[in-house]
This record gives C-alpha cells, structure tokens and sequence, in this order.
C-alpha cells in the first residue's frame, strides 16, 4: 500500500491540514484550527463567512492601575463637598460621571463575557481538533507499524525483489518521520496555545471579578452621593426658608421703621396743633378776660344809672334839698341808653361765655382724640416690633441649629474647616440683646407723653420732673394717665390763673378798650345832670 497518494496525502492526512501545520516565524506554529488577529487569510474568511470572531488581544499586561483605568475609561478623581451652597453642582456632575463610567464599565463587561465565549468556543474546537490529530496519529502509527511488518515479511519471504524497493520503503518512512515530528511540533505549540489562551481566560475572568466590584462600589457611591443629595436638597430647602424669613423680617423692620418716622413726624404735627391750640386758648382766655371786664363795666354802669335813679327819685321826694328837675324826654332817654347799655353787655357776656366754653370743649375733644389715637398707634408698633423680634429670635436659632449641624457634619466627614467669618456672622445675629434691639431707636427718642408735658409745662417744671424720673428709675418714661393728669394740671393751673385774676391781684398790662366809649359818655351825663 502506497503511503503518499497523487493528492499529496501523508499516511491518510489531508494535504490541507499538513499545509495548515508549518512553522510560523515567531516561534509558534498555527495549527489548522487557530487563526492570529493579523492573518489575513482569515479576515478574508470572516468576511466570506459572515462569522465574527472576537480577536484575543496578546498585548503585554497592565504594568499599573493607572493603565488599566485610562483603558477603561480614564480616572475620576472623587471630590468632597466643600461647602453647601455650591455642592448641589458638584454632586450633580459627580453622579452624571459615576452613571456614565457605570454605564462604560458595564458595556466592557458585556464585551469581556463575549469575548471569553468566543475563546472558549475556540477552546472546545481545539480540542476536538487536538482528539482527532490524536486518533490519526494513533492510527498512522498502527498504520506504520503494520506497513513494517509486512514489508518484513516481504523481504524475509521474497528473496527475488527488485533492488529498487527498499529505497522507496526507506524513502517513505523518512516522510513518516518527518511528518510525525511536525505532527508533535504542532501538537506542542497547541498544548502552549491552550495553556495561554487558559492564563489569558483567567486574568479575564479576573478582570470581570475586579469590574464586578467597581460597578458595585459605583452603584454604592451613587447611592451614598443621592442620599447626601437628597439631604443638601433638604439642608438647602430649610436654609432657603430660613433666609426668606430674613429678609421678610428685614423688610419688616424697615416698614416698621418708615412707620416709627411717620410716628415722629405725626408727633411733630401734633405738637404743632398744640401749639395751634394753645394760642387759640390764650386768645379765648384774653377774650375771656375782656368780656369779664365789659360785664364789669356793664354792671358799674348799671350801679352808677341806678344811683342817678334812686337820686332822682329821692330829688322828687324831697323837693326842698336841691330839686333836679327833668323832662319827660330826657328821663326816657336816659333810661332807654341804661337799658340798651345792660342787654348789649348780657348778651357780650353770654357770647364770650359760650365761645369760651365751645373753644374748651373742642379743645378737650380735639386733645383726647389724638392722645387716643396716638397711644393705639403706639400700641400696635410695639407689638408689631414684639412679633417681629421674636421672628427674628426663631430664624437666629435656626440659623445656629443650622451651623451646628454644618459643624457636626463636617467633623464627622474629616473637613473641619476655619469658618470664622460665617461663625462670628452667626454669633453677632444671635445676640439680639438690648443694643441692638429695635427699642434702643425708640429708647433714645421722645415719646408723644414727653413732647406734650414739655410743651405744655414750663422749662423749669419739666425739668424738675425729668431730674426726679431719672434718680428714680434711671430711665425717661410716660405713661397716659401721667399724660392726662398733667393736661388736667395745665387746665387746672389756667383756671386757678383766672381765679387770681378775678380777686383782683394786680397785673402790670395795657388795657385794651374794646367799647367803654359809651359807658363813659352815659356816666359824664349823668355827672352833668347831678351838677345842674
């Protein structure tokens, strides 16, 4: 039997599988069912095919971790939040970066796990190759052997064999050989190709181990930074309502300090109305003095035109002691200008007391009214400023349980910082004592009691009354009923002024004539009457 055949096949091995087994230049043969990345036979293959193949990448292994991120997609440094409100950004474009470096790794691994069922799909067929190159091995063995024997057996049988025959047998066992020896060469370099395609298979399945655990430490970092996500979102939802209470407070404050200049300025105007009515009660009160002197003079007159008629009527019954004697004419004048003298000072009299008592009585009126007014517009400001500075303790307590949490969080973090400029603007907000109190502006200033005792009171009373108020309580208070008493003291001291002035304590003014004119006339008359 003839060990190569006109195909070119050796001991029953197709010629393409012995083409296939030669040696390669860098030291590994390619066997008949292995195919390296840059042969271009094979991409030919593939693409006559339509199969893909995942390639196995031989490059040398990482040398660092740094290579081995920036082949998976570069390094992300992770940052603390430095402070709270600008870490909101931060953490943003931390999760963005986590989802998608989570998002590459899986991608990766998806690849990896392709990638090790493709090699070991190679694996397997490899194998059944390595089987099969066995089993014809064993059977060119078994082959070989038997050709030996009965070429033996030839050659002990048959002594007259052409010379020829033995070089050919020798011929084609040294073929054998050969092929036998690449046969083993090829059987080697799969055995070395098997043995690394398995180190490369672990390291893979190493590397998926190690992604594995960086997706899960990803997904827990992620996690970790919604959580404290979700808490700033918090922290920054109480401090924005914390900060909106503060300005709705500082423009309270400024509301109530536009109404405290309004206060003043009404203050102001009310002094000046006092004023107002104070001279319009010194004009009432000259008035007052003059109708009281035209009632006197009227009642003198009165007294003298009653003298002359009780003279005349003692000169008609006693004839002898200097008889006056007068007409008809003269007696009915004189006693129509007696009467018309005694209505028109009944009725100045009645005027002036019904302006006097109108004038009093609209003052008081006007007096009480505004003193009202005053003392419940000062009511409500001061509870206006009461509400507003216990708003203004509750958003100061808030901002301090708020540092304190801040302080808290970052010492338990590791980032304790020097926040000496927020801490001492936190403190100094805090004290809210009596400096900085709203009442210190309505402290230093007059109140509306004060401003009307000075105006109504003498300088020297006043201040009399100021010097006892502060070695009492050190401070300058008034309250409405001091207020009113000393308005009722003022009406009072007018009164006991007008008093003196009817007893008749002498005071060193001009007279003012206001009429007396016809007074006088009537009494030189009545002189020139007597005389004649």
């Amino acid at each position: 039997m003839d060990l190569l055949n006109q195909n070119g096949d050796v001991m029953g091995v197709p010629a393409s599988e012995t083409k296939g087994a030669e040696h390669r230049e860098d030291g590994f043969d390619s066997g008949p069912g292995i195919r390296t990345p840059g042969d271009p036979n094979s991409d030919e293959e593939r693409k006559k095919t339509g199969i893909s193949r995942a390639e196995i990448d031989t490059s040398s292994p990482f040398g660092s971790v740094r290579e081995a991120a920036t082949r998976f997609g570069g390094i992300g440094f992770w940052r603390p939040a430095a402070a709270h409100h600008g870490s909101d950004s931060q953490v943003t474009n931390d999760m963005a970066k986590m989802e998608m470096e989570a998002a590459e790794l899986e991608r990766d691994f998806v690849a990896k796990e392709r990638e090790t069922h493709a090699i070991l799909e190679e694996l397997e067929s490899t194998m059944t190759t390595k089987e099969q190159l066995k089993a014809k091995l064993q059977h060119e063995e078994d082959e070989d052997r038997t050709v030996v024997r009965e070429a033996g057996k030839k050659s002990n049988g048959l002594t007259m064999c052409p010379s020829s025959a033995p070089g050919l047998i020798l011929m084609e066992l040294k073929q054998a050989k050969l092929n036998l020896g690449r046969t083993t060469h090829d059987l080697v370099d799969i055995r070395a190709a098997v043995e690394s395609y398995k180190e490369r298979i672990e390291k893979e399945r190493i590397l998926v181990e190690k992604t594995k655990k960086r997706v899960v430490s990803n997904s827990m970092k992620a996690s970790a930074l919604e959580q404290e996500l979700n808490r700033y979102g918090k922290e920054n939802d109480a401090f924005k309502v914390t900060w909106w209470d503060l300005q709705k407070l500082s423009s309270e404050t400024e509301q109530l300090k536009k109404a405290r200049d309004a206060a003043k300025s009404e203050a102001l105007r009310a002094v000046c109305g006092i004023e107002q009515i104070k001279a319009k009660i010194k004009t009432v009160e000259s008035r007052l003095v003059a109708a009281r002197k035209i009632k006197e003079a009227a009642r003198a007159t009165e007294a003298a035109a009653l003298a002359d008629i009780n003279a005349l009527n003692k000169s008609e019954r006693n004839p002898e002691e200097g008889i006056v004697t007068l007409t008809l004419e003269e007696y009915s004048v004189l006693a129509s200008r007696a009467r018309e003298a005694e209505e028109t000072c009944k009725r100045r009299v009645v005027g002036a007391e019904l302006l006097v008592d109108e004038a009093t009585n609209v003052l008081k009126t006007e007096i009480l009214n505004k003193v009202e007014k005053a003392t419940n517009e000062m009511k409500l400001r001061k509870e206006a400023l009461e509400k507003a500075l216990s708003r203004l303790e509750s958003a100061n307590r808030d901002k301090l349980e708020m540092e304190e949490a801040m302080r808290r969080w970052r010492s338990g973090h590791g980032q304790r910082k020097s926040s000496v400029q927020n801490s001492t603007k936190f403190k100094n907000s805090t004290l809210v004592n009596e400096d900085d109190s709203p009442f210190k502006a309505f402290k230093s200033t007059l109140s509306i009691g004060q401003i009307l005792s000075r105006k109504l009171l003498s300088n020297e009373d006043y201040e009399n009354q100021m010097c006892t108020a502060k070695k009492s309580n050190g401070k300058q208070r008034a309250s409405l009923s001091h207020l009113l008493c000393k308005s009722s003291s003022v009406f009072s001291l007018g009164e006991e002024k007008e008093n003196a002035r009817k007893l008749g304590t002498p005071r060193r003014k001009k007279k003012k004539k206001f009429g007396l004119f016809r007074i006088s006339l009537v009494r030189k008359q009545g002189k020139n009457v007597t005389s004649n």
